[in-house]
């Protein structure tokens, strides 16, 4: 690619290939840890923290974990007081994570403990190979889920507000998931966990952004800049206290921190209401259907996720009572999974959907469920005496039976509660006169959409054949014309031999043309396919100032004497295919600055914003176009400029109306020409 080629690309998609490159270094170090965790020895005694707390000097197993190699070895919780990991005593939990760390393999190791305060006994533990438990599975599919949501939405909306918060959340969360089983082994790892909690608190600044922002850039400034800081401050203070603990091993250290640690948890939870809030004040506020999809796929995602997480898995360690510390674990993904997988489908394929009909279905759903395994527990043991007495089977077998005849019988009665509780609560009234004009409205709206889709694709259609056509006619005369001129050459080096005189002039004035005329073919040639350029297959979100910006830089590459002067009076975002527009805007740019050759004013460009709808305006002040010619602009192969072959601003209307704007070409202000490119902004309207 030439070097003018890369500068522009690299100008074009900077913010992409930032995106791109962060998604690439954070999930090298997630893949990295993750892959650590699979073949780290899992001894059930540090499970991210170190399984025990301090009791007046006593350190008691405490597990947060419900299940571990040392619960299913047999160490009970708040009854045994660890007195030494595999020969080596422990006196601080600050020991029981040194002894966990020497553990390098999966053979049983003696665990010393005081049951009770009097019964001194070793328990022989078994480290696990993480891989043969199950939900290491979920952990895998959550972290697939996080690098999918950060790489789609960098390949698909790099310049919509809010991407790049919702990139780094994504990322810092999956640096803290598969950063999390080694939470207290360095510094580094301290450091990268404390980097993925910053995650709520970018949702909220996204919650700022999108889908409109919220407040004077002033405010929006100082509120970020308060929550930053104040996170800073946090981060600086647990880190402190986690280096001292690890110095030399001071409970009080460790006590703090685990404090701060609860109250960044509560913290946490705080942001994530505040950024629930704000998606649904938003909801309440939008004014498109689109954007009304969108946040109700992202409110979905909230309602189903948050919840559950947060009552079954954050707030036992809020709480932080050994007796009910117990966590979800490698099973709360599955519960956090929703909001990535939402936020994704409603910012690039959203569609018509209902957010009440659905938190009913759900609530309906776990209703039904907790019946039907309250209806379990109260059948299954009389039915498994019966099948064992009645029948003589033994165990495994009756608890098998008695499980599948109760099950035979309670599904077969969810399908029919499911559809009743589906006639019972999502039945609706008839429609009032109002709720049919909103209907009606929304319906409108869809078929517009659907409309300017068509339209997209049959000018893409268009344009992808007029490539097509152009590029095969430029082939299928390159060789011709190549051979033509070899052979004109040739013949040309023979006419050396003949002697000098009116024969040999007269030869060589017959060539000389058809030199002339090849060299001519050549470039047409080169222009054709120049002008018919490369095909852009995926729209994408992108950057007014930027696209405009990048075509300036292109066509003063092209016209080195002509001065270009900007005004961007308009900070918008277009939906369209970035690439043909700037190939757009550099045709338009070129027609002004061979206007403008020779003159001391510069080409002028003006970006502004006029009733939800961007304004590119190009003036020259060259000899303007007459009215005769200027009907006749948008014809293919019409110029009236020597050299040209009269496809440039064919080419740039086809562009411009696949990209769903207008062009049209006047008088400027101050004489000479104007182009005025008019586009619909990324949600208005």
């Amino acid at each position: 690619m030439p070097l003018r080629g890369l500068t522009s690309f690299l100008l074009t998609h900077r913010r992409r290939l930032i995106l791109a490159a962060l998604c690439a270094a954070l999930s090298a170090v997630a893949g990295f840890y993750f892959i650590r965790s699979l073949f780290k020895p899992d001894t059930g005694l540090v499970v991210g923290y170190p399984e025990v707390i301090m009791d007046g000097g006593r350190v008691v197993f405490s597990p947060k974990a419900p299940f571990s190699a040392a619960v299913a070895s047999g160490l009970l919780p708040g009854r045994d007081e660890v007195l030494a990991v595999g020969g080596q005593a422990v006196h601080t939990s600050r020991d029981i994570l040194l002894a966990d760390a020497r553990i390098r393999d999966f053979a049983p190791f003696p665990v010393d403990v005081l049951r009770d305060g009097a019964d001194r006994r070793t328990i022989m533990i078994a480290p696990v190979f993480t891989p043969t438990r199950p939900d290491w599975i979920f952990v895998l599919a959550f972290c697939i889920v996080l690098v999918s949501t950060a790489v789609l939405l960098t390949v698909r909306q790099p310049d919509a507000g809010g991407t790049v918060l919702l990139v780094l959340a994504s990322l810092f969360y999956l640096v803290f998931t598969c950063v999390k089983p080694f939470y207290y082994e360095s510094l580094l790892a301290n450091c990268l966990i404390h980097l993925g909690k910053l995650t709520p608190w970018l949702l909220v600044a996204f919650g700022l952004f999108f889908p409109s922002r919220r407040g004077t850039p002033g405010l929006r400034a100082a509120v970020i800049t308060v929550m930053f800081a104040a996170y800073a401050a946090f981060f600086g203070a647990r880190i402190g206290l986690y280096a001292r603990w690890i110095g030399d091993g001071t409970e009080a250290w460790l006590e703090g921190y685990r404090l701060l640690g609860q109250i960044g948890n509560a913290a946490e939870g705080g942001s994530y209401v505040v950024w629930g809030s704000l998606m649904a004040s938003a909801y309440f506020r939008a004014r498109t259907q689109k954007e009304k999809t969108q946040l109700r796929w992202i409110l979905a995602g909230i309602l189903v996720a948050l919840p559950p997480y947060f009552f079954l898995d954050q707030l036992p360690i809020i709480l932080g009572q050994p007796a009910i510390r117990m966590s979800l674990g490698n099973i709360a993904p599955l519960f956090l999974s929703f909001i990535p997988v939402c936020i994704l489908i409603g910012l690039t394929r959203h569609r018509v959907f209902s957010l009440r009909a659905f938190v009913t279905r759900v609530i309906v759903s776990a209703a039904v469920f907790l019946l039907m395994g309250g209806l379990f527990a109260v059948l299954y043991l009389p039915l498994r005496g019966y099948v064992e007495t009645g029948y003589r089977l033994g165990s495994p077998a009756a608890e098998l039976v008695a499980t599948a005849l109760i099950f035979a019988a309670l599904v077969p009665l969810r399908s029919a509660a499911l559809r009743l509780a589906d006639r019972v609560t999502l039945r609706r009234p008839s429609a009032t006169r109002s709720e049919l004009e909103r209907r009606n409205a929304e319906l409108l709206l869809i078929v517009e959409e659907l409309d300017r889709q068509g339209r997209r694709r049959l000018q893409g259609r268009r344009l992808a054949d007029l490539r097509s056509v152009l590029h095969g006619i430029a082939g299928g005369l390159r060789e011709p014309a190549r051979r033509v001129a070899a052979s004109l050459t040739a013949l040309r080096g023979q006419l050396s031999d003949l002697p000098e005189g009116a024969v040999r002039a007269e030869a060589e004035s017959a060539i000389a043309p058809g030199l002339e005329g090849s060299v001519r073919i050549a470039e047409i040639l080169r222009a054709v396919e120049s002008l018919a350029g490369p095909s852009a297959a995926i729209p994408a979100q992108a950057n007014a100032e930027t696209l405009v910006r990048s075509a300036i830089e292109r066509s003063r590459q092209k016209h080195p004497s002509v001065r270009f002067s900007a005004v961007f009076a308009c900070d918008a975002r277009l939906s369209c295919y970035a690439e043909e527009l700037i190939q757009a805007l550099c045709d338009v740019l070129s027609n002004a600055a061979e206007a403008q050759e020779g003159l001391a004013e510069p080409v002028r460009v003006r970006l502004t914003g006029e009733d939800g709808h961007l304004v590119m305006e190009i003036e020259d002040s060259g000899p303007g176009i007459d009215e005769s010619a200027r009907r006749r602009l948008f014809t293919p192969f019409h110029t009236t400029k020597q050299g040209h072959q009269g496809l440039g601003l064919y080419f740039a209307r086809i562009i411009v109306e696949r990209n769903d704007g207008s062009i049209e070409l006047g008088p400027g202000q101050h004489g000479g020409a104007r182009a005025r490119l008019v586009f619909q902004i990324e949600g208005a309207g």
